[in-house]
């Protein structure tokens, strides 16, 4: 499935492959034709899913985060994927896909997605893989100094 405007899919789908820095967190950068991001997170978090990864996905902003929601329901005829909304009143949850607006792992995560702004450094480099799509504006320019940055940060503390 194409993220709408983009090209770009999520890994192992035939689309552009990642490329993997592999720093605290092995890091996939995806890059996508267009600007539009929630057709690409739900392609990942679908395969994710189905390899059996617990993941998260960081939204900020509580009306993305209930768009993102509903694409889970509905990105394909007859599919969902068992997710949760999570905000610290809910404690640990066995949902294998959580969107969140804060720093949290409430299901053990080993993947993170990124679904809008870039996360906190450090609560990213505790997860097994880092997912982020670099779109083709000066977003996604931006987007990539921020994870280059990132590495080169984590690789000095090495």
């Amino acid at each position: 499935m194409s993220s709408g405007t983009g090209t770009g899919r999520g890994p192992g789908s035939g689309g552009p492959r990642p490329s993997t820095l592999g720093a605290v967190a092995e890091l996939h950068l995806h890059r996508i034709d267009g600007t539009k991001r929630a057709g690409w997170v739900v392609q990942t978090v679908q395969e994710l899913y189905a390899a059996g990864h617990p993941d998260h996905h960081p939204v900020a902003d509580e009306g993305r985060r209930s768009i993102l929601d509903d694409y889970l329901w509905t990105f394909e005829q007859g599919s969902f994927i068992p997710h949760a909304i999570w905000g610290p009143a809910l404690g640990e949850v066995p949902d294998p896909v959580v969107l969140l607006g804060e720093e949290a792992n409430p299901n053990g995560g080993t993947d993170l997605v990124v679904a809008d702004d870039a996360p906190p450094p450090a609560w990213a480099a505790g997860f097994d893989r880092v997912h982020d799509v670099l779109t083709a504006d000066a977003d996604g320019q931006e987007r990539e100094r921020f994870w280059q940055s990132w590495q080169r940060d984590f690789e000095s503390e090495a």
